[in-house]
């Protein structure tokens, strides 16, 4: 499948019927495959359905919410409109996918603004999980400030710049928790002048119990030894 992604900002009300945005939009591209699918893939049968979850994603962390009265608009081949449906209460979709049906659309306002995005070549089954970024949902996440001290990098790497998580102005970061953990922070050292010195990166692992992280710098065939960050939360 191939996914288009069309964002129209203040062009629509909630009152819009998507009939009408979808034709003013158009479906470009339908009836072309993906690098990996054939051009005759798609299509469903006399009795196929297609299920699905419609979600908002967090923007910080992994949080989602049902995104209910997300629009579902089933194309032909051709791209033309066959039929459109909402997004119940519950967020899970299950629609006919008749022979005619080849793509697939879902239309969501986040902030005011309408996402449109299309999936081509769809084949009756469930499809998984579809939606996207909305940041109302932010203060849901777990998240923590955390100061970082690099006094060994800058010993042991004279002529370095610092960058964490690529900022090289900042030593400190906004962590959310994913799946209930501290995803590790990125560190990128690299020359401060152009004069021939190596780069080097590093993932810094994050816990609250011990503040205080062992990393190694890469590329490893270069024996660097362990070095440590130091860091504190800020609540």
């Amino acid at each position: 499948m191939r996914a288009k992604h069309m964002r129209h900002k203040g062009m629509y009300t909630a009152s819009t019927s998507m009939l009408l945005i979808l034709g003013a939009i158009g479906l470009t591209g339908c009836g072309g495959g993906s690098d990996d699918s054939s051009p005759d893939r798609g299509g469903g049968t006399a009795d196929g359905r297609l299920t699905g979850d419609a979600v908002y994603y967090a923007a910080a962390c992994d949080v989602t919410q049902p995104a209910v009265g997300t629009d579902i608009i089933v194309h032909r081949k051709d791209g033309t409109i066959l039929s459109q449906s909402k997004v119940p209460s519950t967020g899970k979709f299950d629609i006919a996918w008749p022979s005619e049906a080849y793509h697939f659309s879902y239309a969501q306002t986040i902030n005011d603004e309408l996402f449109v995005t299309s999936l081509l070549n769809v084949v009756a089954g469930d499809i998984g999980i579809v939606g996207g970024r909305n940041s109302n949902l932010d203060s849901a996440c777990s998240c923590t400030d955390f100061n970082f001290s690099f006094d060994d990098i800058y010993f042991a790497y004279n002529g370095y710049t610092v960058y964490l998580n690529g900022d090289n102005k900042t030593r400190r970061a906004n962590v959310c928790k994913q799946d209930g953990q501290y995803p590790p922070v990125n560190l990128v050292l690299t020359p401060s002048h152009d004069d021939g010195l190596t780069s080097y990166a590093a993932q810094i692992v994050l816990t609250i119990m011990l503040p205080i992280a062992l990393y190694m710098l890469t590329p490893l065939y270069l024996k660097t030894p362990l070095m440590k960050v130091f860091y504190s939360m800020l609540y």
